[in-house]
Order: structure tokens, then C-alpha cells, then sequence
């Protein structure tokens, strides 16, 4: 009886980890609203870490076609990097998102101004 009770727990929490709110990057709408539902799930510290890591993921993309329009070649427009954005985290949760932006963020730690 007590390894049945525990099992049950177990799925629970499964269950629980999988019904997180995802990121849809299908559109720009659908990521606006997707997000929002997103950040709501979130209490304040997990809010910011999920905006800074979004943050980190941009301003990386922007850095990137920086470099590509200074070596001569033709960088994305705007309309298309904020599209890869939303590409790169679509279907996402939150906690995803924080951690698929961790080179992002040690990229940014290791520029030199």
C-alpha cells in the first residue's frame, strides 16, 4: 500500500512538471501572448530570470549580426531576429528558457567593452 501511495506521489509530480505553460513562437501574437501567460506563472525572482535570460539570447543574436554586417556580409533584418527569437524558444517553459540561455549569458560575461 505505502509503494502504491508513493508511485501515485511520483506521477503526480510528473504530471505536475509537464502542465508548466510553454512559449509559442508560431507568431509574433502568439509569442506575445504565450509570454505573458508565461511570466504570469512566475513568481518576481523567477519573472526576472526569465526576462534576463531572454535579454542575454537577444542581445547575443544582435552582437552576432553586428559582427556579420562589420565583416561585409548582409545581417538579418530586425524583423527577422526577433522571428529566430521566437524560433529558438518556441515550445519552451520558462525554466528552458533560463537554462538554454546560459552560454548566451557567459558569452556576454567573457566580451571585452
Amino acid at each position: 500500500m505505502r509503494r502504491l501511495v508513493l508511485a501515485l506521489a511520483s506521477l503526480a509530480l510528473l504530471a505536475a512538471c509537464g502542465s508548466a505553460p510553454k512559449l509559442d513562437g508560431s507568431s509574433e501574437q502568439a509569442y506575445a501572448a504565450s509570454l505573458e501567460r508565461v511570466r504570469q506563472s512566475l513568481d518576481e525572482k523567477r519573472r526576472l530570470e526569465l526576462d534576463s535570460a531572454l535579454m542575454a539570447m537577444s542581445l547575443v543574436e544582435l552582437g552576432d549580426q553586428i559582427a556579420v554586417a562589420q565583416a561585409g556580409g548582409d545581417p538579418k533584418l530586425q524583423d527577422e531576429q526577433e522571428a529566430g527569437l521566437r524560433v529558438a524558444v518556441d515550445g519552451l517553459t520558462a525554466d528552458q528558457v533560463i537554462e538554454k540561455a546560459a552560454p548566451a549569458r557567459e558569452k556576454l560575461m567573457n566580451m571585452k567593452p
